[in-house]
């Protein structure tokens, strides 16, 4: 189960992003402008939709944003089990480098 619900994220303190949109967005440019193995990198990460989208399109991708909190939040969207969840969470906001390949993912 990832932690992408709005009870999961208060339940574990993660600040929420503000601006969040469907997955179908970002889904239609990259099934479009991109083919499978292609990396899609994305400089607003905010929660992570388009991460999101590209994974589940078999795509790399490669994400940042000024906001650390974001960053650490967005990665319960990929993780599958909870402590490593926590983990990767804390790990970014320690600045940490994180490989979710490293992880459970679901």
């Amino acid at each position: 189960m990832a932690y992408n619900n709005l009870l999961d994220w208060i339940l574990l303190s993660i600040k929420g992003y503000p601006a969040r949109f469907p997955s179908k967005l970002p889904e239609f440019f990259i099934k479009y402008l991109t083919d499978p193995n292609d990396t899609v990198v994305d400089i607003f990460v905010g929660s992570n939709t388009t991460g999101e989208a590209a994974e589940a399109l078999d795509r790399k991708w490669l994400s940042c944003d000024l906001d650390i909190d974001y960053v650490a939040a967005s990665s319960f969207r990929f993780i599958n089990n909870e402590i490593e969840a926590k983990e990767v969470h804390e790990k970014i906001l320690n600045n940490e480098y994180v490989n979710l390949s490293d992880y459970t993912l679901v």
